[in-house]
């Protein structure tokens, strides 16, 4: 019994991770825009003497670390929270699927699951006013899942040594 209620309390704190996710990308740009909290605490010059110059393009738009650092450290850090989101979700399905039980079987389904949550997640952001949608986020909110999921599955692993007062 004990099981089942933390199974459910677990569950519980999926579905409101879940509802996080979707009230975040419901949100518009300007509500979540961190550049003006950015160039309180970093000033510029510091941002290029820290950041190698680098330039990328990513859904139609070229960043850069020298040439536009406030956007380039605001992209960082937007895409950083899409794979912590999406990484912690993971575990949380691997949690409720019972994953650390049949680590080889069931290694799919919490994958399944973030692919699932972002693709409603996109379509969630194309529907809000003042969002765009980008297939391309998705494939960012899958790498977060699989770097959830390999944390979960190597934690579940050597929790079993140190539970059994193995030496690895």
């Amino acid at each position: 019994m004990r099981n089942k209620g933390r199974n459910y309390w677990v569950s519980l704190i999926v579905l409101g991770w879940i509802a996080v996710i979707f009230i975040l990308s419901s949100q518009s740009y300007q509500e979540q825009n961190i550049k003006p909290a950015l160039h309180r605490i970093v000033t510029e010059d510091t941002i290029k003497e820290v950041l190698p110059d680098i330039t990328f393009n990513y859904h139609h738009r070229s960043y850069s670390s020298h040439r536009d650092p406030y956007v380039f450290l605001e992209f960082i850090i937007r895409k950083g929270a899409h794979l912590f989101m999406y990484g912690v979700l993971a575990i949380g399905a691997a949690i409720v699927t019972k994953l650390k039980d049949h680590l080889a079987g069931r290694w799919p389904f919490p994958l399944l699951i973030v692919l699932m949550i972002a693709s409603l997640d996109e379509l969630n952001q194309r529907l809000s006013p003042g969002r765009t949608s980008n297939s391309q986020d998705v494939l960012v909110d899958i790498t977060g899942g699989c770097i959830g999921l390999f944390v979960y599955m190597a934690g579940s692993y050597f929790g079993r040594f140190v539970k059994r007062g193995a030496r690895l």
